[in-house]
């Protein structure tokens, strides 16, 4: 065989070789492969689209997952927190069993979010990213829209929380004022001297859309009312809904860091979530405007002397705005029409009777009128609720005249009709003190503790007020070492 034959020869023995060594292949063409031989690929046919979707995303991917996790948190954990003041009783151990408020609000943006997020994702994986990231605008809309809905349509969250946030403010309040007074000697016990007795009417609030608010002084009023963000929600407002605003500038932001996306893609977005923000904005805040307006109809009807005319304006002002149910200066002005009409025996009339006894300061009088109401209507809400503030006004002009024992029953009385009022049971701890029983005191003192674990401030002053009291008991039971113990740390600034 001749020099060129072997060459030939050693030529097509090295291509057979080479034929037969497997071709080098990429991780996804494998995967593929893989798929296709155990028939993989009709059980998750997109599979390859979300290696391929993953992989473009780079440095956003952990952003996005974290976003997502948000969003399954926000769908699970609570989004208030607010006791309810007609579920919570006192039990026969004298401590509160609390239900927390069962508000609609929250249960219907969960199932909106729910049926939205889906969307997102189908339209994320249809290569529609456009679609998608418009959604994640909708549902941070929808977020933000969240308590403006809740304080207008849920009144027994806008009473209930207002009510309970007013009264644990006026308690820290009279606490800090009080408390070295109280470390000093407890023989020589205060008086409620800072607490004014208008706070019975002054709950629920409504603001007064007038000329001056347009101000620029007044704007950071009327942005938070209108968005419903108030002292009450944000104190009550849980982890859901923070989670949940949360998810959605993760997701902005991971969608928006993707390769491709520029700063007009982002604007383009943004400008979307203004416009449809004040297109839901409007839609929700129409009621109230035409409440508004049938609020003035109402009183220029009552000024002329048509009387039921004015009636039925008030009535459509409650309908369209249902705070006003509550507030008293609006009552006040409905009701004294009723006893114009010769209503006696009417409920609103029972109103206007108590409420401007309340404003005069006549609460003797306010408390028979109420009482009235109450027994004829004994399931209406706003008459327990001003009961309850009447007897703890009187429980507390009681206490500073040293009549305990009668201050103790009426805040008894007070807590039967909202047993989540903050002040009551401080007034019971002070009496349980004069009446030289520590050990009631430290218990009632507990209950203040145990309501303000359901509220988004804290102030220090409670827990450090609970180890005062149980260090007098402990001095009282002869246990000094111990008293010493808790007597030195609750004075230590960790404890407040």
């Amino acid at each position: 065989m001749t020099n060129d034959a072997k060459k030939n020869d050693a030529i097509n023995s090295n291509t057979r070789k080479e034929q037969k060594r497997p071709s080098k292949v990429s991780d996804q063409q494998a995967l593929a492969i893989f798929l296709k031989r155990f028939r993989v690929s009709k059980v998750i046919p997109r599979s390859l689209q979300v290696i391929t979707w993953v992989g473009g995303w780079h440095r956003s991917v952990p952003v996005i997952l974290v976003g997502m996790l948000a969003f399954v948190g926000a769908l699970w954990f609570p989004w208030l927190t607010l006791p309810s003041i007609e579920s919570t009783v006192v039990n026969a151990g004298g401590f509160l069993e609390f239900e927390v408020t069962n508000s609609w609000v929250p249960v219907l943006f969960k199932l909106l979010i729910a049926l939205i997020l889906p969307l997102i994702v189908i339209a994320w994986l249809k290569n529609k990213r456009t679609l998608a990231i418009k959604g994640i605008w909708i549902v941070f809309t929808l977020s933000l829209l969240f308590p403006s809905v809740l304080n207008y349509w849920d009144t027994q969250f806008k009473i209930d929380s207002e009510m309970i946030d007013a009264s644990m403010t006026l308690l820290v309040n009279e606490m800090e004022l009080q408390h070295e007074m109280q470390q000093s000697d407890w023989r020589i016990w205060q008086d409620f001297s800072y607490i004014s007795p208008s706070f019975v009417n002054q709950v629920p609030s409504v603001t007064d859309w007038q000329p001056q608010l347009l101000l620029p002084s007044n704007m950071p009023l009327v942005v938070s009312d209108i968005l419903g963000i108030s002292d009450s929600f944000l104190t009550f407002s849980a982890k859901g809904w923070v989670m949940v605003l949360v998810a959605c500038l993760l997701c902005i932001l991971g969608f928006y860091v993707t390769a491709g996306q520029s700063l007009a893609t982002f604007r383009e977005g943004f400008f979307f979530f203004l416009k449809s923000s004040l297109l839901l904005f409007l839609l929700t805040q129409t009621p109230g405007f035409v409440a508004e307006y049938y609020n003035d109809h109402g009183d220029y009807n009552a000024r002329i002397g048509e009387t039921s005319k004015a009636i039925a304006d008030y009535h459509r002002v409650e309908w369209l705005k249902p705070i006003y149910r509550y507030n008293s200066d609006f009552q006040i002005k409905k009701g004294r029409l009723f006893k114009q009409q010769g209503c006696e025996s009417c409920l609103e009339t029972y109103l206007f009777e108590a409420l401007t006894s309340i404003d005069d300061g006549r609460f003797e009088r306010a408390l028979f009128w109420l009482t009235k109401a109450q027994n004829e209507y004994p399931y209406n809400r706003n008459v327990s609720y001003r009961l309850s503030g009447v007897y703890n006004i009187m429980a507390i002009d009681g206490f500073n005249d040293q009549q305990y024992s009668h201050a103790s029953e009426l805040w008894w009385r007070s807590l039967k009709l909202a047993p989540t009022m903050a002040l009551p049971w401080y007034g019971l701890s002070l009496t349980a003190v004069h009446l030289k029983r520590i050990n009631q005191a430290s218990r009632f003192s507990a209950q203040i503790y145990a309501l303000q674990k359901n509220m988004g401030f804290k102030s220090l002053v409670v827990p450090a007020q609970i180890h005062l009291y149980h260090s007098w008991f402990l001095f009282v039971e002869g246990d000094l070492e111990a008293a010493h113990e808790i007597y030195s740390y609750s004075k230590q600034p960790e404890s407040w």
